[in-house]
């Protein structure tokens, strides 16, 4: 099993992001594995006040930044792209 931690990067505190940034995916707990959106740009936009209630939002699109589509690449480098509705 893999785990990733979604981070801002460049790594900023939330209160100065006024331009875009990406979301980076790292991997929890091991090494050799990546996860990338491929339904999001993954070039975000904070929008809203921080402290307090903000969204991400895709800087392309303007909607909330909320992939659903993934490609997982393992650590002997297979591609996969994981069913997550069917997790549901």
């Amino acid at each position: 099993m893999y785990r990733f931690e979604a981070l801002p990067n460049p790594s900023q505190n939330i209160t100065s992001m006024e331009s875009p940034f990406n979301i980076t995916y790292t991997q929890l707990g091991g090494k050799g594995a990546s996860l990338r959106p491929l339904d999001m740009t993954g070039n975000v936009l904070v929008y809203g006040e921080a402290p307090g209630n903000f969204t991400f939002v895709d800087s392309s699109t303007f909607s909330a930044y909320d992939p659903n589509l993934y490609e997982l690449t393992t650590q002997d480098k297979k591609k996969l792209v994981p069913d997550l509705e069917s997790r549901k």
